[in-house]
């Protein structure tokens, strides 16, 4: 197997450095090729790990043994170029966001079924193991029945020059919540932006959602708060527990064995705190990037969809759209109406 990276900045180079890591574990006996705009962090990564160099893209898409080609570059170019590797038939990677409109999403997958390739994208937090741990814990109801969950993305940051924190962080919680409760999308969403810095792309945002069964998520997320330092957490809250995913610690989870008891006494609602000490719950550790990489190879080797498909790539970018709509028009949306009129 042949595997092709297109940009080699921060994220590229760490899939750049997980590929070396594979293949000295010899799970990986492939080669890699490194393309990057800027010829000399494309020389920089490619020495360091001994990867073939190209100095065109054109290169990467005529060789005939490259297999796939992961797209690791701004996310206003991810169309374009993913657009040009389906069309020359090889499968592809595309980091998230997937696009920024669903439309080029739609269009993108429609190349991979023409051209008989696979199309992957990089929803990371689905191959983090406390994520999927959770997930299970759902499943079989340990944290009772579910009440809400709080997802917060914080830090200090550069904003990005074609997205705002919608497409580049929210899409993520979106399905992070889609996954864990086993649905494809909300039922409504409200947003809320906040521009202080550039005139088009916010650099706050505040969303809730509504899923079946009265489940109610939020979201906050921004790149304009130092205080807390870098943060990625998930908290989901059960009638009967509530779990803590610090997304920085991929082995862990807090489960808080606390909740409020509602009592019926003398006509009267009662209620109690019944609290024990929390448990940290800790696994074997498995780097997410590595084992998304990893589901990368399968997909290629099988010829088989992953976890983290194009349609999965373009729920996700249908639920930033909606929400970027909920804040400008400044109300709730139904997402089924929304998807509906839309013809998707």
């Amino acid at each position: 197997m042949k595997i092709g990276i297109v940009g080699v900045g921060y994220w590229g180079a760490n899939i750049a450095r997980v590929f070396f890591e594979l293949k000295n574990e010899g799970y990986f006996d492939g080669e890699v090729v490194i393309y990057d705009l800027i010829q000399e962090r494309a020389k920089k990564v490619a020495g360091e790990y001994s990867f073939q160099l190209v100095n065109k893209l054109d290169f990467l898409l005529s060789d005939p043994h490259v297999n796939v080609v992961l797209i690791v570059t701004p996310s206003s170019t991810h169309f374009s170029l993913a657009k040009q590797v389906l069309e020359s038939g090889k499968h592809v990677f595309v980091e998230k966001p997937f696009t920024l409109s669903s439309k080029d999403a739609a269009e993108l997958i429609r190349l991979a079924s023409e051209n008989k390739v696979r199309l992957m994208v990089g929803h990371l937090f689905r191959y983090h193991q406390a994520l999927r741990e959770l997930k299970r814990r759902i499943k079989i109801g340990d944290l009772g029945k579910l009440l809400f969950m709080v997802a917060n993305k914080y830090g200090i940051g550069v904003p990005k020059e074609d997205s705002g924190v919608i497409f580049t962080l929210a899409v993520n919680d979106f399905d992070n919540f889609c996954y864990i409760l086993d649905v494809e999308y909300p039922e409504t969403i409200l947003a809320h932006r906040g521009i202080f810095l550039q005139e088009d792309y916010e650099e706050y945002t505040s969303i809730s959602v509504t899923f079946p069964h009265n489940v109610q998520g939020y979201l906050s997320e921004s790149w304009l708060i130092p205080i807390f330092g870098r943060r990625r957490e998930l908290i989901v809250v059960g009638s009967k527990k509530t779990a803590v995913i610090e997304f920085l610690k991929p082995n862990e989870i807090v489960i808080h064995n606390a909740h409020i008891k509602k009592l019926e006494k003398d006509d009267r609602m009662v209620f109690r705190v019944e609290k024990k000490e929390p448990q940290k719950i800790f696994f074997e550790y498995k780097e997410p990037l590595k084992e998304e990489m990893k589901a990368l190879l399968k997909m290629v080797k099988n010829n088989e969809e992953s976890e983290s498909s194009g349609v999965i790539g373009l729920r996700a970018i249908n639920m930033c759209e909606i929400a970027m709509e909920s804040a400008i028009l400044g109300k709730k949306i139904n997402v089924k109406e929304w998807l509906d009129e839309k013809n998707l």
